[in-house]
């Protein structure tokens, strides 16, 4: 997996509920879209804090068997199940396995208001000037993910389509 790569999960896990069996995504969506957008197949794990270092990657990896970490998949299959309709994550590498996130950036990940988030990315500037550099890195890297999630969500819709599952 590379970065900006656009990827469909087949199963989703929680690590807070870890006695729960992952949740299949509706695969005769993710079918097609694994065609068209390779590897499919591959499990993604759904985590409350971000996972900044390779180690810590490779660790939940070794524990999960998931090839992917996000933090917000799991809620949103949760209520899908809930309400008995299928479920499909689309969702853009914005760091790989092998890739150690600058320090202090998992901080700013965390929820809190404008302002102090704000306050958070000054005060690591302040302590770390380099820190500029990389957060306006991460600030571009963002804004090519968030295209190629736009293209992905549209090969979603034009699926959806096709399958006639438009409920």
């Amino acid at each position: 997996l590379h970065k900006g790569q656009l990827v469909f999960p087949a199963e989703l896990l929680d690590a807070q509920g870890a006695n729960q069996p992952p949740r299949a995504v509706d695969r005769e969506l993710a079918e097609s879209l694994w065609t068209a957008h390779p590897p499919g197949g591959l499990s993604l794990v759904t985590v409350a804090d971000v996972v900044a270092d390779a180690a810590a990657k490779q660790a939940l990896r070794a524990a999960t068997g998931a090839g992917l970490v996000d933090m917000e998949s799991a809620a949103v299959a949760g209520v899908a199940a809930t309400e008995g309709i299928g479920m499909l994550a689309c969702r853009v590498i914005s760091d790989t396995a092998a890739e150690t996130l600058p320090r202090g950036v998992a901080g700013l990940g965390r929820p809190q208001s404008t302002m102090r988030r704000m306050g958070a990315a000054l005060g690591l500037i302040g302590r770390r000037p380099r820190a500029a550099v990389e957060l306006w890195r991460l600030w571009e890297q963002s804004l090519t993910n968030a295209q190629r999630l736009a293209q992905g969500l549209t090969d979603v819709a034009r699926a959806v389509g096709s399958a006639g599952s438009c409920d």
